[in-house]
């Protein structure tokens, strides 16, 4: 556990943006000292070390359903936390200062961990993007198995004859499948940090990071996902953002990049669901759309192009409008190279028409 304590705050303090690794971090750091302050006691004392080691046990619970929310990018379950954490401390701390009955108390104590463990459920389940995603929330479903068999072993030992040294049992499960369930959650949770990472770098790097776009490699690899043969028929649009360049000179670089940004926006939106959008540099935009009607799509842009004349774009607090010339064409047995050469001219030809228009080639 101090191994996994060790890595994880190595990961966290060279990186402060690894919140994961923070919260996995304070979940073995609170389980350590938990451990530490509590002993060999089953169902912790009533002293106040006891009572802080099962403080510091529930909160090591609670950080690692934080860990799960951050790795998610999920919104916190913080109702479901509070009412445990409200219960623990209602019901369950008069219950381990008095020293009651030990296997009611152990009982709670599973039940309430269990009842922690399971507000993450909803968050992994939301997100399964990899294979390790499945694996995560197959294991939170082992860990509030494990708690529940636990706790049927402790009911079986309420009735002496059946189950004589029941505590003695209990004690040495809880430590072996504790340390079991520990080493291969923190080893899941490591392996589903790397490939995150490694997810995050390949976006990355097929990304524009101002537009949120497709850069041109992106564009690239979604051609050669779809495959040629497929892509006969399909419309390739450029669009050029007319006299951007005033922009930039009248209001700076900054506001231009603002301006960029949410038109790579508003094309997403009009191209989700109906094609590939890419930044392929400066105010320039392009396009593989869906399977669609060519005159539907020319329908569909020449509306946006209108749309986007009439809108009006707040720089510096002042109304600003821009309008926008757009080249279409057919994949005709070409290279997607090709395609947008012939795309370009068209846009070439928008531009010699006064802008603002749609030229098909």
């Amino acid at each position: 556990m101090l191994l996994f304590l060790a890595g994880y705050a190595g990961i966290f303090f060279s990186d402060r943006k690894q919140t994961v690794a923070g919260w996995m971090m304070a979940t073995f750091l609170l389980g350590v000292l938990a451990q530490a302050l509590n002993g060999s006691r089953v169902g912790f004392g009533s002293d106040w070390q006891g009572v802080s080691a099962l403080m510091l046990f529930l909160g090591a619970n609670t950080s690692l359903v934080l860990a799960y929310a951050a790795y998610t990018n999920a919104r916190v379950p913080w109702r479901s936390l509070i009412s445990a954490w409200v219960f623990a401390c209602l019901m369950l701390l008069p219950l381990v200062m008095a020293q009651s009955e030990t296997i009611l108390r152990v009982v709670l104590i599973e039940l309430t961990s269990a009842w922690i463990i399971s507000s993450s459920i909803p968050m992994l389940r939301s997100k399964n993007d990899f294979f390790i995603d499945r694996l995560l929330l197959t294991f939170n479903f082992t860990a509030i198995g494990v708690h529940i068999v636990r706790t049927a072993i402790l009911v079986i030992g309420l009735y002496p004859s059946l189950w004589p040294n029941v505590i003695g049992f209990y004690d040495s499960i809880l430590i072996l499948s504790s340390i079991i369930m520990g080493m291969i959650g923190a080893c899941l949770v490591l392996i589903a940090m790397g490939v995150d990472i490694v997810a995050k770098a390949q976006r990355e790097a097929v990304t524009d990071p101002l537009t949120g776009l497709n850069n041109r490699r992106g564009m690239n690899e979604i051609v050669d996902v779809i495959g040629r043969p497929a892509l006969e028929g399909r419309a390739v649009l450029i669009f050029d953002i007319d006299h951007f360049k005033k922009v930039n000179d009248e209001f700076g670089h900054d506001c231009g990049d603002d301006v960029l940004a949410k038109i790579g926006y508003t094309i997403h939106q009009l191209m989700n669901y109906h094609g590939d959008a890419t930044r392929t540099g400066g105010e320039e935009f392009a396009v593989v759309l869906h399977n669609m009607d060519l005159a539907k799509a020319e329908s569909r842009l020449n509306t946006f192009r209108e749309q986007l004349a009439s809108h009006a774009f707040s720089i510096n607090g002042e109304p600003y409008s821009l309008t926008m010339s757009i080249g279409m064409t057919q994949f005709q047995k070409v290279s997607l190279t090709a395609a947008m050469r012939i795309a370009d001219k068209a846009l070439y030809q928008a531009k010699q028409q006064d802008r603002n228009c749609l030229v098909k080639l």
